[in-house]
């Protein structure tokens, strides 16, 4: 997005975010405190009126997930097939951090039968029956526990992915919830 875009929609002076997110020294505590303004003004990531910020795969970074965990709020993001996830492997029982696109044949291959569905609204009002395999994890690098979910399905006939992986810190939230989430964006 064109900063004169995220300048316009946050009510954020141009030249000034410009030169802060280009020239400035700058502390990079604020600097985090500025992305999540940013991120909490701008209508694809604001936070829910549940206090859940939701956005998509390239702002998911791990400062940026213990960042907004330390403030309480919580993340709901997608990440990218090649992100880090703590996985245990299920012939050899080894607990290792594996990329989402190891993690995916094996779950297809060993855990077809631990497969559930979760219905997501279509824009005709009809509902979409989606498979997906969720467990609470880890990522590489990010002390904050999330709730990994893999969804083997594209959101709608617009989706160009088959296989979307999501996570939240929210320990307890259904995978649902976490879809209709994580689709508000």
């Amino acid at each position: 997005m064109p900063l004169a875009t995220i300048a316009n929609n946050t009510a954020v002076n141009y030249q000034r975010l410009q030169y802060f997110l280009t020239e400035a020294n700058r502390d990079t505590r604020k600097l985090k405190d500025i992305h999540i303004l940013l991120l909490q003004n701008q209508r694809t990531t604001r936070t829910s009126n549940k206090g859940i910020l939701a956005t998509d795969a390239w702002y998911t970074s791990t400062e940026l997930i213990e960042f907004v965990a330390s403030k309480n709020v919580y993340l709901t993001a997608e990440v990218e097939i090649n992100r880090s996830i703590f996985f245990t492997h299920p012939q050899t029982k080894q607990r290792r951090y594996l990329t989402g696109d190891k993690i995916i044949p094996l779950i297809k291959e060993f855990y077809p039968h631990k497969l559930k569905t979760a219905a997501i609204p279509q824009a005709d009002e009809t509902n979409k029956n989606v498979l997906y395999y969720a467990f609470k994890s880890k990522l590489k690098d990010c002390s904050t526990k999330v709730q990994v979910i893999f969804i083997f399905d594209k959101w709608s006939g617009t989706d160009d992915k088959d296989i979307h992986i999501l996570i939240t810190t929210d320990l307890v939230m259904s995978v649902r919830s976490i879809i209709l989430t994580y689709l508000l964006r």
